[in-house]
């Protein structure tokens, strides 16, 4: 079905307009992924001060030039964040989150536009405070997710955005 969907949008007159993707999940592997979520988002959120830089380039590179700017990549992310922060706990989290998220991910579907730049799912992180939407941070609390909530937050202020 991902394939099929994907294979549509690669057709006139979508196919050099539009910019989306969509990914299947195992449903039973969320636990997971939201634990070594929680874990990694803790280690950045009480280190802000000292990884906002390295946490800056890595939004920049998961996110999508001509695309939505306020939802990334999560692996492509992780993957950088691992890359920039030289921190043995924080390496070893984002391989434990990239490890579930690849467990969890069954299939990813893309455009011409997007192939190449997502392997696993969106995540809110718009590039300024002044994108901020107060109901999509309501989701996040909602899910049991304050905790990117308070990452966010963090973000902006250690930015000088908040």
């Amino acid at each position: 079905m991902v394939e099929e969907f994907s294979n549509y949008l690669n057709r006139p007159p979508y196919m050099s307009e539009v910019q989306t993707s969509q990914a299947v999940i195992n449903v039973k592997e969320l636990c997971d992924v939201g634990e070594s979520f929680e874990a990694l988002v803790g280690l950045l959120t009480e280190g802000m001060k000292d990884y906002r830089t390295q946490i800056r380039n890595a939004r920049s590179l998961a996110s999508q030039a001509w695309g939505n700017n306020i939802y990334i990549d999560l692996q492509i992310f992780v993957e950088e964040i691992r890359e920039g922060i030289k921190v043995d706990k924080i390496k070893d989290a984002c391989d434990d989150l990239v490890e579930d998220i690849k467990e969890m991910i069954v299939a990813v579907g893309t455009t011409m536009k997007t192939e190449g730049k997502v392997l696993s799912v969106g995540i809110y992180f718009p590039s300024g405070q002044n994108q901020v939407s107060q109901s999509r941070l309501d989701m996040y609390e909602e899910v049991d997710l304050g905790c990117w909530v308070d990452f966010l937050v963090a973000y902006y202020t250690a930015r000088g955005h908040l």
